[in-house]
This record gives C-alpha cells, sequence and structure tokens, in this order.
C-alpha cells in the first residue's frame, strides 16, 4: 500500500492500513479493529504479532572422545609416571647401603641411567685398596626399563649377583660369619633395601594420575 494512504485522515482507512501492516497470519482483535482511540492496546496487539514472528537458528555439536589422542597421552603419563616411580624405588634402596668400596651403589648404576636418576659415588680410602668399586659392582648387576605401548605394559628390574650385597641385604656380617663376606662393618646389615624400595614405589604408584580423555566434535548440525 503506498506510503501517501497513511496520510489520510479517514479513521477507517487508517484501521485497514494497520490491518494490512499486521499481515503474516497475525490476527488483530476485533475489538481494536473496533476501538481505533486505544493506541496502547494496539501497539501490545503488534508487540504479540511480532513476537510470533521470530525464527531463531543455531548449531548443535556433538562432542566424542579421541581415542588415538588419548592414548598417545596414557602411554607417554604411564611410562613418565613409572620411571618417577623406579626413581623413588632407587632413592629408597640405596639409602640404607653404606659406602665404603662403591660397588654395593655401582649396582644401581644401570638402572639409574635407563630412567635419569643421577647420584654420585665416593668410595673411602680402604675401600679403594680391597680391588672393588662402583665399575665392579656395574658389572654385576643389571637394570631395564621397558614396555609394551600396544598393551600398555611398562615395568623396570633390578638384579645383581654381587655377594657380599646380596649376604648383608639379609643378614649382619658381623654376627653372621660367612668367610667370604668381610665382618666389622661400621653400618651391618640386614639392609632390607628391596622392601624399603618396594614401599616407596608404592607410595609413588598411588599418586600417579592418569590424564582424562581428550573430547572433540564428532558432529556439527544446523537447527
Amino acid at each position: 500500500m503506498p506510503t501517501r494512504w497513511l496520510s489520510i485522515k479517514s479513521v477507517r482507512m487508517m484501521k485497514a492500513v494497520w490491518i494490512l501492516m499486521a499481515g503474516q497470519g497475525c490476527r488483530v482483535p476485533n475489538n481494536l479493529q473496533r476501538d481505533v482511540q486505544a493506541p496502547q492496546k494496539h501497539q501490545q496487539s503488534v508487540d504479540r504479532c511480532n513476537l510470533t514472528m521470530l525464527k531463531f537458528t543455531g548449531t548443535i555439536q556433538k562432542p566424542g572422545i579421541d581415542v588415538r589422542a588419548w592414548k598417545t597421552r596414557v602411554i607417554t603419563e604411564m611410562r613418565e609416571q613409572l620411571k618417577e616411580t623406579a626413581r623413588a624405588w632407587l632413592e629408597a634402596a640405596m639409602a640404607p647401603i653404606p659406602t665404603w668400596s662403591g660397588a654395593s651403589l655401582g649396582t644401581f648404576s644401570e638402572l639409574a641411567s635407563e630412567v635419569e636418576f643421577s647420584y654420585s659415588i665416593s668410595p673411602t680410602s680402604l675401600g679403594r685398596t680391597i680391588g672393588l668399586g662402583p665399575a665392579e659392582g656395574a658389572a654385576r648387576s643389571s637394570g631395564v626399563f621397558g614396555g609394551d605401548e600396544q598393551r600398555g605394559e611398562f615395568f623396570f628390574e633390578y638384579t645383581t649377583t654381587l655377594e657380599h650385597l646380596i649376604f648383608n641385604e639379609f643378614n649382619n656380617a658381623n654376627t653372621t660369619f660367612d668367610p667370604n663376606i668381610f665382618h666389622g662393618l661400621r653400618s651391618p646389615g640386614p639392609y632390607r633395601f628391596q622392601e624399603k624400595g618396594n614401599a616407596a614405589a608404592n607410595v609413588a604408584l598411588q599418586n600417579t594420575h592418569l590424564p582424562l580423555p581428550t573430547i572433540k566434535v564428532v558432529e556439527t548440525r544446523r537447527i
């Protein structure tokens, strides 16, 4: 309807213009059509009509677990946390073993290297005279850190065949005589270093936390 029609002063024509502008199936109450002197009621009706014509659009995103990314993070975390557990084991296991020739502490060197655990050995002057040393202990021992990433299994292992360390692990050489083992020790066994190392490792394992699953958007849909 041309704009100039709005300037017509006929009350009936103005009502017709207003009704046409409402349009699009917006029904104007009969009482408002009759009562052209109620602008407030007209405006409320127009507001209601406009609201019924609003249309909202949006996007829905469906989340899912990124299994590949999560598995990669889990493998990395498992490896690092088990290394930390091995370091805790080493620290606790080595603590009760005194330094004399350094051979006993040298038995841990390979595992320490595998899990990036640093320590130093300073043999006593008397210990150096008996022909033993850290290198002798390392030669009679092994340490391994490994695992199977596909199965999600990791482990560390320590073994030794150093005679006097094995004896002192379970015995007091000053009271349990063995002709092949030095006695008169200032810090005799039993060391029980395996038991102490295992206890520290269990505490470390209880404090481990694996990462939460990685979330990704697997479907996007407009509504």
